[in-house]
């Protein structure tokens, strides 16, 4: 079976918490689960490593509110070639990484976990979320790309079907 021949059924919900004038958060529900991916992320990772996961808080409200989506708040390059999937920015210390969908102003936050190798590939915790992002990268760029899934008039929300719970691989 190739990597990335799976199917995420998702559902894209905006984040009040941290969207502001600057930037628009989405969180992604699997479907049948009354968490996101990015509340697992935090339950799993609060107590292991409280400092940064308060860091990452901060730095979601700093984008949300104040600055908006600069390049230096992201690792670019973090999944495939073209599927915007990057990792909230990190110093060499720093040992969670949180995948992110980077669509300019509007930002999908993901799942993610420990590092413990020089790349995320490498990581058994890391590789499963790192590939679920990118498929769910994949999805929602076949549904922007029929526009099903669109922008807003100023570009900061998106709009149309934010449930992807086809059975098909696109």
């Amino acid at each position: 079976m190739q990597r990335f021949n799976f199917k995420v059924n998702f559902e894209l919900e905006k984040d009040k918490e941290f969207s502001g004038r600057k930037a628009t958060f989405y969180v992604v529900y699997r479907e049948g689960d009354e968490y996101s991916t990015f509340d697992h992320f935090i339950n799993e990772w609060q107590d292991r490593f409280p400092d940064e996961i308060k860091n990452i808080y901060a730095t979601l409200f700093q984008i949300g509110k104040m600055v908006g989506p600069a390049p230096g708040f992201f690792k670019s390059k973090e999944g495939r070639p073209g599927d915007r999937v990057e990792c909230l920015f990190d110093f060499p210390h720093i040992k969670l990484r949180l995948f992110c969908i980077n669509l300019r102003d509007v930002i999908i936050l993901g799942d993610g976990g420990e590092k413990t190798a020089d790349k995320w590939d490498d990581c058994p915790n890391l590789r499963p979320k790192g590939d679920e992002m990118v498929v769910i990268s994949r999805e929602i760029m076949a549904l922007l790309a029929t526009q099903e899934m669109r922008y807003s008039i100023r570009g900061t929300e998106l709009e149309g079907t934010l449930k992807n719970y086809e059975d098909e691989v696109r």
